[in-house]
């Protein structure tokens, strides 16, 4: 898969054999610079903004912390609500204030492949 086009998305080394198993197919982010259309590919990075693997766009969406608490997630990890994901997210995002009504992105993607 040509990456030369692809979004970028780096990911906590917690989260790398998730995402190459298939277990993790959905991200939840804030404030991304390159928004992703389906399609097009991505770059899934380590830490080390080196890419680990490169994917498919499937699915663009926004929705808020409390709708992404709240969802039944069987691609990503599920919360027991709005606290526990604020925690979660501002682990990544410490400058943001997070509250039930922040506006998250999620990126689905597709046919990950080790590069």
């Amino acid at each position: 898969m040509e990456l030369s086009n692809a979004v970028s998305i780096s990911f906590a080394s917690n989260h790398i054999e998730a995402i190459l198993n298939g277990n993790k197919t959905v991200t939840l982010r804030i404030g991304l610079e390159q928004v992703p259309s389906p399609g097009q590919p991505l770059a899934l990075c380590g830490e080390n903004d080196e890419p680990f693997a490169a994917a498919t766009t499937s699915q663009f969406w926004t929705l808020s912390v409390q709708e992404a608490a709240a969802h039944d997630w069987t691609e990503h990890r599920n919360y027991s609500g709005t606290t526990e994901l604020c925690e979660e997210l501002g682990s990544y995002y410490p400058e943001c204030e997070l509250t039930p009504t922040t506006t998250l992105q999620a990126i689905a993607w597709r046919e990950p492949i080790q590069v």
